[in-house]
């Protein structure tokens, strides 16, 4: 601009990225709790973690793309920088995955303790699919609901809260 008239240069805009629905599910995130759900203490994998899950909410891919999503020259919103994991690749992404993984018990406890009161209403149920081939190390021989006798059989349920939240 020039100081001598008080007239200021227009800026220019270089890059814009969106951040409203980034805040929104971050927030909704916090406000429900989950940064501790996952971890009491703040570490980069937790961190890299809500940005997994806020990611497959905002724009779920593949985490090769998701990576790229993150990336300074390449972002498309200001969910890394938010979070300030710019700088992860792929690789580091499947590392928070196995850590999450080794968190599963711990998180599992805490929802329950959560949501599951002393001689509170649970509701289980339970059901089974079939599938075809024979490698799935998940798959037995047993009763198909389906009718497909002879194949293998994958049985699971869930657990829910009075509410039908799952526990």
């Amino acid at each position: 601009g020039d100081v001598a008239t008080g007239q200021l240069a227009e800026p220019e805009i270089v890059r814009s990225l969106p951040h409203g629905h980034v805040a929104a599910v971050l927030g909704s995130m916090h406000a429900l709790g989950f940064p501790a759900l996952l971890a009491t203490k703040g570490s980069r994998n937790r961190d890299l973690c809500m940005a997994l899950i806020a990611a497959r909410i905002l724009r779920p891919g593949s985490k090769l793309a998701t990576a790229a999503g993150y990336a300074s020259s390449t972002a498309t919103d200001t969910l890394a920088s938010v979070l300030g994991i710019e700088d992860v690749d792929v690789d580091e992404l499947y590392g928070a995955l196995d850590w999450l993984h080794g968190m599963q018990r711990h998180i599992e406890e805490k929802l329950a303790r959560r949501h599951l009161g002393e001689r509170c209403l649970v509701l289980y149920d339970l059901t089974s699919t079939w599938l075809e081939g024979r490698t799935c190390p998940l798959g037995k021989l047993g009763y198909s609901r389906d009718g497909k006798k002879g194949k293998l059989q994958i049985e699971f349920g869930v657990i829910t809260d009075e509410v039908g939240r799952p526990v």
